[in-house]
């Protein structure tokens, strides 16, 4: 988990995402989540495939879409390992 290039590169969006969140700028939080995700399922990294629906699942709840906090929640409970924290 977390090995390789495209792993530190998805790890660093999903920060970047966070980051973009916490200051409002939605839209680009979105798109970077989306991305970091991509790339995750791109190697097959399940916990970061997680950690990017679980940001998702985050900025839905900061915009008031709780339908797609759950969608992403649940999502995102399928994806993360079952030793994962």
């Amino acid at each position: 988990v977390f090995d390789g290039p495209i792993a530190s590169r998805s790890l660093a969006a999903i920060h970047q995402a966070r980051v973009l969140r916490q200051m409002g700028l939605h839209e680009e939080a979105q798109d970077t989540y989306e991305w970091a995700g991509e790339d995750a399922a791109l190697i097959k990294d399940r916990e970061l495939e997680g950690r990017a629906l679980l940001g998702l699942a985050a900025l839905s709840g900061q915009q008031g879409n709780y339908p797609r906090v759950i969608d992403y929640g649940m999502q995102a409970l399928k994806k993360l390992p079952e030793d994962s924290e």
